[in-house]
């Protein structure tokens, strides 16, 4: 019963913040989130339920709390988030987008592989490794400098995911110091 009240506080909270567009304090909702004892089941959740705006502001905002996360609470993630398309899709896509995460790297985190396969919109970052289309790496940087989201933290992230993956980030955000 807690985890729901807690989920309806948290979900309730973060699209509030973003309808004010008050960006800044969704890295401190993101700390409170990290700190709770279920914090991996309430991401899940809040994964399931936040819409998609919603979601990659939150989870852009938090950065410098999610890269403190290790790949093994991402991998309980996935677990927790299977036979939630919802969640699933919400994950993938930004581990895709804006970690730079392909095949290699999202086979480890998932254990239900198939369900990421079969999201059509993925299907060609799977195959090969392909670089964002110029007008979506336009939109994540307008999106980055509407969060102020510093290209550092992006970095760190696409290193944090092509380790676990074995290669180089595919995203390079060179113009984004300027922000």
């Amino acid at each position: 019963m807690q985890t729901m009240t807690e989920l309806d506080f948290f979900s309730k909270t973060i699209t509030g913040v973003v309808q004010r567009r008050e960006y800044s304090e969704l890295e401190v909702i993101m700390r409170d989130v990290l700190l709770q004892e279920n914090k991996i089941i309430l991401l899940a959740a809040l994964s399931d339920r936040l819409t998609s705006t919603v979601f990659v502001a939150f989870f852009l905002c938090g950065l410098p709390n999610l890269l403190k996360m290790p790949l093994d609470e991402y991998r309980h993630l996935y677990q927790l988030s299977k036979g939630r398309d919802i969640a699933i899709y919400q994950i993938t896509r930004f581990l895709i987008i804006h970690a730079g995460a392909r095949k290699q790297v999202l086979q480890s985190l998932c254990s239900e592989y198939s369900e990421i396969q079969s999201i059509d919109q993925f299907k060609s970052y799977l195959e090969e490794v392909k670089p964002l289309p110029p007008n979506e790496k336009k939109m994540c940087e307008l999106t980055y400098r509407d969060y102020k989201i510093s290209a550092e933290n992006i970095l760190r992230l696409q290193e944090k995911f092509a380790t676990c993956g074995g290669g180089e980030p595919w995203l390079r955000i060179k113009n984004l110091a300027r922000v």
